[in-house]
């Protein structure tokens, strides 16, 4: 994607940002699991994130994460959290193309979910009997570059 073309991409996503109403964020499912419970730390953390979205009506959006997180010594995980969220919106434009939804999603919806996850990590782990885990915050480049081009 060239610039210009990212460009337009944030000043859309800005776009909808503006017009745009958090409707709620709603954890939907949640595994956790502890196998290498006599594990010491350090642990690595690796986490994978999967996104989607729907338009169920007109004005309406959903985005769904599915957040993997792994805390793991030697490659063997330690502990496991597996969160199902959604993030819910409304907003008053018509005709939003889809790569500005994704775009929207990737940066602002994500933003919007972390949070959550990084408080459920932190208290799952802390309740494993572990010392509390705090995921790293998001690169929030994107999302910045994305205000200064279309605020």
């Amino acid at each position: 994607m060239n610039d210009s073309t990212k460009a337009e991409l944030l000043k859309g996503a800005a776009r909808l940002h503006r017009s745009a109403e958090l409707g709620g964020v709603l954890l939907e499912s949640v595994e956790a699991r502890a196998p290498g419970r006599h594990l010491d730390p350090p642990f690595t953390v690796e986490i994978a994130i999967e996104s989607s979205y729907s338009a169920p009506m007109e004005g309406k959006l959903a985005y769904t994460f599915r957040y993997d997180v792994q805390a793991k010594s030697d490659d063997k995980i330690v502990m496991q959290v597996k969160a199902l969220y959604r993030v819910k919106y409304s907003f008053d434009l018509e005709d939003v193309p889809e790569d500005v939804i994704e775009a929207y999603g990737e940066n602002v919806a994500l933003a919007t979910v972390h949070p959550y996850v990084r408080e459920l990590v932190r208290r799952i782990s802390g309740d494993f009997g572990f010392p509390p885990l705090t995921l790293d915050n998001l690169d929030l480049s994107t999302l910045f570059a994305m205000f200064a081009e279309g605020l």
